[in-house]
């Protein structure tokens, strides 16, 4: 994969862009979803209610057959009441007083068609969560999938960011490293035979013909030594005839100042 030589800046931005993107739509999704799960929440609530009213209305109904027998017993006559579930509306039997029913019974038929009203209401509310949760699963598996899109855009976005920041610092270092090998260092001494630098000793010259700042051109010359074969020990003997060294101290000063010497200093 080829990445553009972008601007430093641009680069970083494009990274930024990119997180900033999955970032935001990572957390839009998880919006939607809580919404999700505070809906769905809401119909297990509506459902538990609904079946608590239900229960209710049940346990109403045996409360007005109870009783209902109750009275038979206590009259001695026959049940007069019965109740249908289907039809929920209670039957009297015509040779039973209408009054006792009414007085015994009525409080108890009132609260079982307030309980069926809430359970009906109950049961609308229910059918309309449900149809918001279809739609709600619908547009989550959508928005699932724009998020799926998203994030995978997103860390394109990053990726590209940062192989562009890696690929500019790695042009960086390779700028900077070239421009302290191009760099020339300058000597003082000629860093072969120690001859120091001046208006008659001049520089020696490399195989392009540029000037070699480290070797004079008795020494060097043309990207070579003139003499290659040359020893350490056959200089430092030359340089103690020349210099009339005679001292010990002087032979030791000597020998550790060529030592230092770039040709010289691993002997």
């Amino acid at each position: 994969m080829t990445i553009p030589s972008l601007p430093d800046n641009l680069n970083k931005l494009i990274f930024l862009l990119g997180l900033g993107l999955g970032i935001y739509t990572y957390t839009d999704y998880i919006n939607y979803y809580k919404s999700f799960e505070n809906l769905s929440i809401q119909f297990d609530n509506q459902a538990d209610s609904l079946e608590v009213e239900r229960q209710s209305v049940d346990n109403e109904v045996e409360n007005i057959k109870s009783e209902s027998k109750r009275l038979a017993f206590i009259n001695n006559i026959k049940n007069p009441i019965s109740y249908n579930d289907s039809g929920r509306v209670f039957f009297e039997y015509s040779n039973y007083d209408t009054t006792i029913l009414y007085d015994n019974f009525y409080k108890m038929y009132l609260n079982i068609v307030r309980l069926n009203n809430k359970i009906d209401l109950g049961s609308l509310k229910l059918e309309l969560f449900t149809k918001k949760i279809k739609n709600y699963s619908k547009d989550l598996h959508d928005e699932f999938e724009d998020t799926n899109n998203f994030v995978t855009f997103s860390m394109i976005l990053m990726l590209i960011g940062i192989l562009g920041i890696v690929k500019q610092q790695t042009l960086q270092d390779e700028l900077f490293k070239r421009q302290l090998n191009e760099k020339k260092k300058y000597y003082q001494y000629c860093q072969s035979c120690l001859t120091e630098f001046d208006s008659m000793i001049k520089n020696g010259t490399d195989q392009d013909g540029s000037l070699n700042t480290a070797f004079c051109n008795e020494c060097y010359n043309n990207g070579t030594f003139i003499e290659p074969d040359l020893t350490f020990e056959i200089l430092l003997n030359r340089k103690i005839k020349k210099n009339k060294v005679k001292s010990k101290w002087g032979l030791f000063v000597l020998r550790n100042r060529l030592k230092l010497l770039d040709r010289w200093k691993w002997n």
